[in-house]
């Protein structure tokens, strides 16, 4: 996996977290488990560490990130199950197999993908 991969990955899982966070109700089920911010809210601690991966991504693959979370509203980094996108489930061409170490789209979807 590229190092622009796991950046758009990491940035995919804070935008989930601030989601979770944002969701009082899961905000209570937080902290009722004993989830701990230090008196911090840690909705903004999120969006400090966002932006210091946003500021790693490369700005044409951050728009193409944040186009796919506009018009799905779900997962933009995807696995390849089985020779699968793991977004629209569409069979990916092999051709693309070869080429894990470079950051490519799913050309039905255009999700990112990579191999587990």
């Amino acid at each position: 996996m590229t190092t622009q991969l796991e950046l758009l990955l990491e940035l995919q899982h804070i935008d989930y977290m601030i989601k979770d966070w944002e969701n009082s109700e899961l905000r209570k089920k937080f902290k009722e488990i004993g989830f701990k911010t230090k008196g911090k809210d840690p909705i903004e601690l999120l969006l400090k560490k966002k932006q210091q991966v946003i500021k790693k991504i490369e700005p044409k693959l951050y728009n193409h990130y944040q186009l796919v979370m506009q018009r799905y509203r779900d997962w933009a980094v995807v696995p390849v199950l089985g020779g699968f996108c793991g977004g629209c489930f569409e069979k990916v061409p092999t051709e693309l197999s070869g080429q894990k170490y470079e950051v490519i789209t799913c050309p039905n979807c255009g999700r990112f993908l990579y191999w587990e």
